[in-house]
């Protein structure tokens, strides 16, 4: 007798709380709110309508701002961010060897031509131009994320790409060179931003650190005769 009353009692406790929590979900413990760093939890209401919330929110809204986001909303934000990590030559999303994140591999550059770099969702746009006698310095373009280049001096073909061991920069006309890892803790750039900072690079050498600098040795000079044209975007 006593145990039907708790079963009657927790019945009802379920209906007046009008949901009832589930954890055994693929997406269980592996949403996390952007506020506060709280997991997600999965919420079942008494009419099927499925959502996530903050455990934080959850218990009372005044702990975290962060509301409820509709299951299917979240379903839709991963297909749509699955289909934009597809690329020409297939699919980036797929099993890994142990210490690589899927999709971090280098992409060649398509000269002339237009790349996507799963990474960071950026568009690399390359155009070749052949350097005219009335050619000015003033043409080069002084913007971030739009650079010219000797197209002549690459070795390589050119590949974006994120850091690895032995990259350097070319820091002056005489050929100076620098580590990338030194370059990077002498203009102050956070660690953990360090493997994530799309470069263009031709072998271990740096052609190019968007919105920072590129190499002195790509630099347009008077022997050039054809020009490399860069220029990056936030692919929408």
């Amino acid at each position: 007798e006593d145990f039907e009353k708790v079963q009657d009692l927790l019945k009802r406790r379920t209906f007046t709380s009008g949901y009832s929590i589930c954890e055994n979900n693929p997406l269980a413990k592996k949403i996390i709110c952007g506020q506060c760093g709280t997991l997600y939890r999965r919420r079942v209401t008494k009419s099927g309508r499925v959502t996530w919330v903050c455990r934080k929110h959850d218990q009372k809204a005044d702990y975290c701002s962060n509301g409820r986001i509709s299951e299917d909303s979240i379903h839709t934000a991963f297909l749509r961010m699955y289909h934009k990590l597809r690329t020409y030559d297939g699919i980036v999303l797929r099993r890994d060897a142990p210490g690589r994140t899927a999709g971090t591999e280098p992409v060649k550059l398509m000269v002339p031509g237009e790349t996507y770099f799963p990474a960071t969702g950026q568009k690399i746009c390359c155009m070749l131009l052949e350097k005219t006698d009335d050619f000015l310095a003033k043409e080069i373009p002084q913007k971030s994320y739009t650079k010219c280049f000797d197209y002549d001096i690459i070795k390589y073909s050119l590949s974006a790409r994120f850091r690895r061991p032995g990259d350097y920069l070319t820091v002056d006309r005489k050929g100076s060179r620098q580590k990338l890892k030194s370059y990077f803790i002498n203009e102050k750039v956070p660690r953990e931003e360090r493997d994530r900072m799309l470069l263009i690079a031709d072998g271990d050498h740096i052609v190019w650190i968007p919105g920072m600098r590129m190499s002195s040795a790509y630099q347009i000079g008077g022997k050039t005769k054809r020009i490399l044209k860069i220029k990056i975007t936030e692919e929408q």
